[in-house]
């Protein structure tokens, strides 16, 4: 098509991505909002799409398995202004359920607010047969596109999904697996197959935070999923740096002992070799001397675990205290600092932005992301 007189001028200038961005703000303007339950967006170049979601200090990625395959490396694409990021799947339900879910590592920060807490655990109550719903789909330099349909058929874990006839030819193309289904501005589903270009195949929203939630609380089921070698995404491996950095200057106390007795906390101190603890010993409570024992600021804790394939595990929520005062006969008080999970990649960082000053902190390791296994710890940061 040619571009005549201002229209052409303002496309040469911004290019094909400037004007899917100037479309982006106008969009916002103008109230055409994306809804608000979860961010979709573009996978690896429109091969298809997923959605971004925030739990307990990390942003996840949720896509179907296919649109990945053996890809674990996965580049992001958001709309309405486009934002471009990086995500690294760590965890695969196929066979049995065609879903996948990455941590996502970079570009993301601004987008991914919306909380996997606040996805719909039961949608009965939103969808019904016939009901109206629309398909949300994200192109790789940002363009959202909302197509309407209705609910043609509703089972226990998907629907289908039948799209409006368009005078325009648009429907399910290729790159719309992974897109969002909306009943209003809630995600109820995720498309996974297409029957032609007016029907799809949508996994419930309500089965997906299913799965992922005993994912994420640690009560899944190993069978459920096929692991992943998420230690080479950011290409260290297990080869995280050993020892207490920073404020931290002694471990004082540690509650379990270890899988051999060099992979002790104080083994880990040291530099000697990585915390390594039995499955059953979790919780794990570790004290740490800060400031060599003077009341010292305190703003940050980094942990860092190195995955180690199938035979060890890392850390999933860490709960950090303060101590506040020595009472009489040397019982300690603790006020919290703050908690977080550990992302599958292996790294931690809780802020406390008030920089309490104490002489201690104490770490309570709560869960692992694989029970079953022994834990292991490679490092701990005070700042």
């Amino acid at each position: 098509m040619r571009r005549t007189g201002m229209g052409a001028r303002l496309f040469r200038w911004l290019g094909r991505a400037g004007v899917a961005w100037l479309a982006g703000i106008v969009a916002l303007l103008l109230g055409w909002s994306v809804a608000s339950s979860a961010e979709p967006v573009s996978v690896n170049r429109n091969s298809g799409q997923g959605f971004v979601v925030t739990h307990r200090g990390n942003c996840y990625v949720i896509l179907p398995h296919h649109v990945h395959g053996d890809r674990l490396s996965l580049s992001l694409s958001a709309g309405a202004p486009p934002v471009i990021g990086q995500a690294w799947v760590f965890e695969m339900f196929a066979p049995g359920t065609d879903l996948s879910i990455g941590i996502v590592t970079g570009g993301m920060e601004g987008r991914c607010t919306d909380a996997f807490a606040e996805l719909p655990q039961e949608i009965d109550a939103l969808v019904s047969a016939d009901g109206a719903v629309s398909v949300v789909v994200v192109s790789d330099t940002g363009v959202v596109r909302r197509m309407p349909g209705h609910v043609g058929d509703l089972s226990y874990e998907t629907m289908l999904v039948d799209l409006e006839a368009s005078d325009t030819g648009t429907g399910i193309a290729r790159g719309t697996s992974g897109a969002l289904v909306f009943a209003g501005d809630t995600a109820v589903g995720m498309v996974v197959r297409a029957f032609g270009r007016q029907r799809a195949e949508a996994l419930r929203m309500d089965a997906i935070v299913s799965r992922l939630d005993r994912l994420l609380e640690g009560a899944l089921d190993p069978i459920e999923v096929v692991p992943t070698p998420v230690g080479t995404a950011d290409g260290t491996g297990s080869g995280a740096a050993l020892g207490i950095v920073g404020l931290a200057t002694a471990i004082a106390a540690c509650s379990a002992e270890p899988v051999t007795p060099e992979a002790s906390c104080w083994s880990m101190a040291s530099g000697v070799g990585p915390l390594l603890v039995p499955p059953e010993t979790l919780p794990l409570v570790i004290e740490i001397e800060v400031g060599g024992g003077d009341v010292t600021a305190v703003r940050s804790v980094r942990l860092r675990a190195g995955v180690d394939g199938d035979s060890a595990t890392i850390p999933q929520t860490v709960l950090v205290e303060r101590q506040v005062r020595t009472g009489t006969g040397g019982q300690s008080s603790w006020l919290s600092f703050g908690r977080g999970d550990m992302s599958p990649l292996g790294t931690l960082r809780v802020d406390n932005g008030a920089a309490p000053r104490t002489r201690a902190l104490r770490l309570t390791i709560l869960d692992a992301w694989a029970p079953a296994l022994p834990m292991r710890l490679d490092s701990i940061e005070i700042r």
